[in-house]
């Protein structure tokens, strides 16, 4: 029963925390994402740390994104959580009280969330953190159903039309220009992460073709036959890169190779945050479906071929450094369907062939060469 849940959410959420009188911190952000959305948020956070001082600002982000935040933020304290929890009684009521008891030492002056889209869970982060001032901003699309009462303290989500590209790097600079009381460029929260020990370039082709969903990942046929295509140099090495639970299925994207780029191909699951940013940092070329990899290639300004399917349309990409960085998409009238696909498969990714890959690879490599 949807109205008895909801009830015995919003008793459970308790009363917002209140303002702290003698706060822990200047600024406590809230960025529970996936780490692609953290890098998206590097250039955001990076801004708010240089303006309140990296010993009086808090990042509350997810378990995932834990190590990049570390690594890119050393000096700022952390508090890691779920990235996200739907079930009211099986991933949110046992944690709550040890969440609300963690959250409760990030007391601040300002209370900083670059998470846009909203959920009970995040919401329940929100009020649990004791600050003087709350800032967030509303309608945010494709969020989950929020059940808590929450006053934004600055105007709402940037529509199609007024955003720049993506909506959620506008979305961030809306939200820091309402905390700074400035007007940001956009080149000031522009994601960037902090330079990787040096790195040669080698004649490597780093291909990520899997995302958080199956439904987005890159189809394995155009990949290879784009890569037959392109006319890599005949020592050029292939690396699958993904994480550790995706281990399997790029196994299986590898055993779908030609038996010539299969010799020349070996897999990378779960990677160190150091050695994932250092492969991709190393390497000629990636091309990767809408992924953390993608994001991480255009953070270090490296050459990327990126596909972008329609689930979210110019919310979360695209986004470019340079020239080096190409995203390619197959327009179609049923855009934002939230990964909600109506046709027997994602025909945004699977109608992007094999010589449209190709023809972005030249073009990208032939940018790189005039360098």
């Amino acid at each position: 029963m949807t109205w008895l849940r909801d009830r015995l959410a919003r008793r459970m959420a308790g009363p917002v925390a209140p303002s702290p009188t003698v706060p822990a911190f200047a600024c406590t952000i809230v960025k529970l994402d996936r780490i692609g959305d953290f890098v998206l948020a590097t250039g955001a956070i990076r801004k708010l740390v240089g303006h309140f001082g990296e010993a009086r600002c808090a990042l509350v982000i997810s378990v995932e994104a834990e190590p990049f935040a570390r690594r890119e933020f050393p000096g700022v304290t952390c508090c890691a959580l779920p990235v996200a929890a739907g079930r009211l009684f099986r991933e949110i009521a046992p944690h709550r009280r040890a969440w609300q008891a963690a959250l409760t030492g990030f007391s601040c002056e300002h209370l900083v969330c670059l998470r846009h889209q909203r959920s009970f869970y995040r919401d329940l982060v929100l009020r649990a953190i004791p600050a003087r001032r709350r800032w967030w901003l509303e309608a945010a699309p494709f969020g989950d159903r929020a059940l808590l009462e929450l006053e934004a303290a600055a105007a709402a989500y940037p529509g199609p039309d007024e955003a720049d590209a993506p909506r959620e790097l506008a979305a961030h600079r809306l939200l820091l220009g309402a905390v700074l009381g400035r007007t940001l460029a956009p080149e000031e929260i522009a994601p960037v992460l902090r330079p990787t020990r040096p790195t040669p370039l080698t004649r490597t082709v780093v291909v990520a073709p899997l995302a958080n969903e199956v439904i987005r990942d890159l189809p394995a046929t155009s990949v290879w036959n784009a890569l037959a295509g392109c006319d890599l140099p005949a020592d050029a090495t292939v690396i699958l890169l993904g994480s550790a639970a995706q281990a399997a299925r790029l196994e299986a994207f590898r055993s779908a190779a030609p038996p010539a780029w299969r010799e020349r191909c070996r897999v990378v699951a779960g990677e160190t945050t150091e050695g994932w940013i250092g492969i991709i940092a190393g390497a000629s070329l990636v091309l990767a479906a809408e992924s953390s990899s993608a994001h991480i290639a255009c953070a270090l300004d490296r050459p990327l071929v990126a596909v972008l399917g329609g689930g979210h349309p110019g919310l979360f990409a695209p986004w470019s450094h340079s020239a080096r960085q190409r995203w390619l998409t197959h327009p179609l009238p049923c855009f934002g369907c939230d990964w909600q696909c109506v046709h027997p498969e994602p025909y945004c990714l699977t109608r992007i062939g094999p010589a449209e890959l190709i023809a972005a690879v030249h073009e990208t490599m032939a940018r790189l060469a005039l360098e």
